[in-house]
């Protein structure tokens, strides 16, 4: 049996569901029943484990106490472990986030330090942080090692950040925080990541204390624009690398410092939605749909912004894909919102006790508890796990809409629910059942989320009469797009422009290589857009995400035979990526969605199995399309290039594509792997520059074979073109 390095385990969770369901029992019967028995098993330690995530040995092993069975028979095999666990099929390149916190040398034990993290293992599993080196005052973590979720930089943020608040509970010295991004291969060891050569990371402890203070969290530059739609990122003065930033908690009112543009006819509909809703007191449900980084948290704030302006109170409930956690999750967000509580307000109790008394809800505390995820008297415990988690469930709907019409009898209401796709099924079945008692209240529900997601299956059972308005946000014009580049002043206006065409109207990937790349003249993706690319490229089963990267080699369009040839799987259907939205269909071929999610596939992509990849691809085409099978040869380092090279450019030239011509010729002049005929290459370059009428260009290439070719037949033919050159010249009167 393996355990990981942090203690951790993964089970098998169709054994884990299959036991459940013999015993009758809803995830949180079981949290329940486990705690009755001594055991330690929360609820979000069940959900992980039933979603094959990892789980801690200790866990895992109360879990097998309960069925009376032994962790060995709960393991997961290799196939039930998700793709994270083996890598099979193409290695990719994951970016990865390292986390370093270490403490003044001398200021703390090892038993102090090791109880801090034992004592908050709950902080590691909630954010998804692997500790990969535990010394007394040196600690890593690791965040994407097992996979990329889009949300590293998030989570290592929160997670350092939480760590020095308990650190401070517990006595002990806060720690200073390091948050860099490496790049790893899927199919390295994670011991590896140590060893990256990051240069801030390699400084000695004694180092990075002169440069930065106890107790603060920094990033390095390159993670800046990421960390900056979640945390105040404030520059410090330091001389080991060219930028560090401090990071802290946005408060409350903090305000984005890019201004959205565009979105006119969005919030036209808004408001004629709001005062329909407050004039005639009928809730209105409004579906936010669209890919990620379009625009729908910004279009969010300016709807808050809005209806707090009218008088509508605003209730925004955010889920996070780390959302096991209570205060992440819909039902908890919800009803400290409706309630006036702060998130996380456990120690309010009494409180709560004297306002449900004053709401009229005394009797129904225990259910009220189980909605806010707060701890459960031994008492209330053996009342609820009567209940069958249908009654409960009916039980927390109820409660939740006398809350809530409460409310709306007193002020107009806006719920706010961001990022409904990474909303767990109770979730989604709370809402459902919420949507249908309320109608006849002035409440609007926003509900954002990304197409993939099957999310309007919550609007669609129970009350139809429930009024529903979806928007799909489209990309940014190309006025609103010049608009949002031009607020980023210090950025040339040559890399704008670039920038917002290879941007394609989406404005966080436009905000992010504005940021990130400043007036760079490089083609690599911000590590903040490879993260979201891959984390939705890892969600995919081996097969899909394969051929996920064969497409990626193919390019941005693609036949379905082509993908099958280099994918070698005859009959692969990629509904997978379609439903994922990678990619679409196009009358006949295939294309990815943007092109930056394809060339995020494809920068990820190990070199080795790229030019594998690229030498399929030259195979399936060179008997269809010689011009573009020679490219893929070159992109391969194939020694066969020498073969086809200059049979493509005749081919090509001789169909009078001359642009395509040249772009070989240059492709041919960049070989470095193996010899060209350069002299053919450069005939054939200043005869096309010159029925493209760039005679002087042709002229100096024709200048340029006699200088450097001693044959008489390549002389004469330079000497020729040079002369046609001449010929063609206008004369010029003196």
């Amino acid at each position: 049996m393996a355990i990981a390095a942090d203690g951790k385990i993964t089970l098998n969770r169709e054994r884990l569901k299959g036991l459940r369901r013999i015993l009758g029992i809803s995830q949180e019967q079981l949290a329940f029943q486990c705690a009755e028995q001594g055991l330690c098993v929360s609820v979000a330690s069940i959900k992980r484990a039933e979603t094959s995530k990892n789980i801690l040995y200790r866990t895992a092993r109360d879990i097998a106490r309960f069925y009376q069975l032994t962790v060995e028979e709960l393991i997961a095999e290799p196939s039930h472990a998700g793709i994270s666990a083996s890598m099979p099929g193409f290695a990719v390149n994951r970016q990865v986030v390292l986390l370093r916190c270490w403490w003044p040398s001398g200021s703390v034990s090892h038993i102090s330090t090791e109880r801090l993290i034992h004592d908050n293992a709950e902080l590691s599993e909630q954010y998804g942080a692997r500790c990969i080196q535990n010394k007394t005052d040196d600690h890593w973590f690791a965040f994407g090692s097992e996979g990329v979720r889009g949300t590293e930089i998030l989570r290592a943020g929160y997670f350092s950040l939480k760590l020095q608040q308990r650190a401070g509970e517990q006595g002990l010295p806060s720690p200073s925080c390091i948050l860099v991004g490496v790049t790893v291969c899927s199919d390295e060891e994670e011991a590896a990541l140590i060893n990256q050569t990051h240069p801030l990371m390699q400084n000695s402890l004694a180092v990075l204390a002169q440069h930065i203070a106890p107790g603060t969290t920094v990033i390095d530059g390159p993670l800046r624009s990421h960390a900056e739609h979640h945390f105040i990122a404030q520059p410090i003065t330091q001389t080991l690398v060219p930028e560090l930033w401090e990071i802290s908690p946005k408060p409350s009112e903090w305000q984005p410092s890019v201004s959205m543009v565009g979105r006119r006819v969005e919030l036209m509909q808004f408001r004629a939605i709001m005062d329909s809703t407050t004039s005639f007191a009928c809730a209105h449900a409004i579906c936010l749909s669209g890919v990620a980084g379009i625009g729908k948290s910004r279009l969010l704030n300016e709807f808050s912004n809005l209806a707090t302006a009218e008088g509508v109170a605003v209730h925004l409930c955010g889920m996070l894909d780390f959302g096991d956690h209570q205060t992440h999750q819909l039902i908890p967000q919800l009803s400290c919102a409706l309630l006036g509580l702060p998130k996380d307000a456990s120690e309010q109790k009494n409180n709560l006790a004297l306002q449900a008394e004053q709401l009229g809800i005394f009797k129904q505390l225990p259910i009220l508890h189980t909605m806010l995820g707060w701890p459960l008297s031994a008492e209330d415990n053996r009342l609820l796990a009567s209940m069958s988690h249908s009654v409960l469930t009916e039980q927390q709907i109820a409660l939740a809409v006398t809350l809530l019409t409460q409310r709306a009898s007193q002020q107009p209401l806006l719920i706010a629910m961001e990022d409904v796709h990474w909303a767990d099924e109770p979730s989604k079945q709370f809402l459902s059942g919420l949507l249908q008692n309320v109608t006849n209240f002035p409440v609007i529900f926003v509900l954002t989320y990304r197409p993939e997601a099957a999310v309007q299956s919550v609007l669609q059972h129970g009350n139809a009469s429930l009024a529903t308005t979806t928007i799909n946000l489209s990309p940014l014009g190309a006025t609103d797009a010049k608009a949002l580049a031009d607020q980023f002043s210090e950025v040339t206006p040559v890399y704008r422009q670039r920038c917002i065409e290879k941007s394609q109207g989406n404005p966080l990937f436009l905000e992010y290589m504005l940021l990130d790349n400043g007036d760079k003249n490089n083609d690599e993706l911000p590590y903040s857009l490879q993260s979201l690319v891959l984390s939705r490229l890892e969600k995919l089963e081996v097969k899909d995400r394969d051929a996920a990267i064969a497409a990626a080699v193919i390019g941005q369009r693609f036949t379905l035979e082509s993908l099958h040839n280099v994918l070698n799987q005859p009959d692969y259907d990629p509904q997978a990526l379609i439903d994922g939205f990678l990619i679409c269909r196009r009358g006949d071929h295939y294309q990815f969605n943007h092109a930056l999610i394809r060339d995020g596939i494809y920068q990820s992509i190990i070199a080795r199995n790229r030019q594998q990849l690229h030498q399929r691809c030259a195979n399936f085409f060179l008997n269809q399309d010689l011009p573009l099978a020679t490219k893929h040869l070159h992109w391969a380092r194939s020694d066969k290039i020498a073969d086809h090279l200059i049979p493509a450019i005749t081919a090509t030239a001789e169909k009078y594509q001359y642009e395509t011509a040249l772009e070989l010729i240059e492709i041919g002049r960049q070989v470095d792997y193996i010899e060209v005929n350069t002299i053919s290459l450069l005939l054939w370059q200043a005869e096309i520059l010159a029925k493209l009428g760039n005679i002087s260009r042709s002229v100096d290439v024709a200048v340029e074979v006699e200088q450097i070719s001693s044959k008489p037949e390549h002389k004469i033919q330079s000497l020729l073109l040079q002369a046609n050159g001449l010929n063609s010249r206008p004369l010029i009167s003196h």
